[in-house]
């Protein structure tokens, strides 16, 4: 309370540096108490941590919403989220018995993160970059329940397709595909919203170059999300659905204006020549695939 005080005299823009400064310093010292704890539970002599890892993450609740909150919002919502993962590291920690105490706390983080991102970010590259964060944030946890992880994912997914511009909702929104299916087979793996979200991509590319071909690079870059899940065994998503989706890049692409799409002609042939080379190793996934269409391109 002592510092709070002290730190918010100081007004708006300077607790928007020093209060990051404190939170930070604050989330070093949950691993530091965690360790003490083992020690303390393996007859070591050292004494108990005076402060409890649930006094610290309250203490950076606080300090987040009561100062920073309106005096640095980016800043904050990236303190949240990185609260969260220190939750989920002592929730996970395998010297103590701890799994599941921490977890309602990851989610009060997340769950504040995502406030943070509706009320206070209101630049529209803010918004497309913290979707990204979010996004990676969440993607490496792994205390939360299924329930709590499914509301979590969603609503940034919904946050993503609410972006200003078109073209970044559909990169925001091929972004959240990754909170549907886990690297890790122990992980969520949910192929039916991975296939909802790449075809709610494809919806909104096909409305963006209705106004310009130069857009033309977004759906290779729902192509590549397609041929990434697809190569991860993701079952939603055929051969059928990689040969259409081949097809109309290659139509958009041959009828693009080559002086303001050169990237995106370059990266199509990039994901050809990938097809290609699982095609002649005789990948039985790529079984079907053919590349006639497209192959002036490649």
């Amino acid at each position: 309370e002592t510092a709070r005080k002290l730190f918010g005299d100081g007004g708006d823009a300077r607790m928007a540096h020093t209060l990051v400064a404190v939170v930070n310093r604050a989330l070093e010292l949950a691993p530091l108490i965690q360790a003490r704890e083992v020690a303390v539970e393996a007859g070591e002599d050292v004494a108990p941590a005076q402060v409890t890892i649930k006094r610290v993450f309250g203490f950076i609740h606080k300090t987040l919403s009561d100062g920073l909150q309106a005096a640095n919002p980016d800043a904050c919502l990236r303190l949240w989220l990185s609260a969260a993962v220190a939750a989920d590291a002592c929730d996970q920690n395998p010297d103590l018995a701890c799994q599941g105490v921490y977890e309602p706390i990851c989610y009060e983080f997340l769950t504040q993160a995502l406030i943070t991102f509706e009320e206070d970010i209101t630049d529209s590259r803010a918004q497309a970059q913290g979707i990204i964060v979010m996004v990676g944030t969440v993607c490496g946890l792994t205390c939360l329940e299924e329930e709590n992880y499914n509301n979590i994912g969603t609503k940034i997914t919904q946050h993503g397709a609410k972006l200003l511009k078109k073209p970044d909702q559909c990169r925001a929104v091929c972004t959240c595909s990754h909170l549907f299916w886990s690297s890790k087979e122990e992980g969520v793996r949910e192929g039916r919203r991975v296939l909802e979200c790449l075809q709610k991509c494809l919806k909104i590319a096909d409305n963006c170059i209705q106004s310009s071909t130069s857009h033309v690079g977004l759906f290779v870059d729902v192509l590549d999300k397609y041929l990434y899940f697809f190569g991860c065994g993701c079952e939603e998503i055929s051969v059928q659905f990689i040969q259409s989706l081949l097809t109309l890049c290659a139509e958009h692409v041959k009828f693009s204006d080559a002086d303001t799409t050169e990237e995106a002609r370059r990266a199509f042939k990039n994901t050809v020549r990938y097809v290609k080379r699982k095609i002649q190793n005789q990948d039985p996934r790529y079984e079907g695939l053919s590349l006639e269409e497209v192959e002036g391109l490649s």
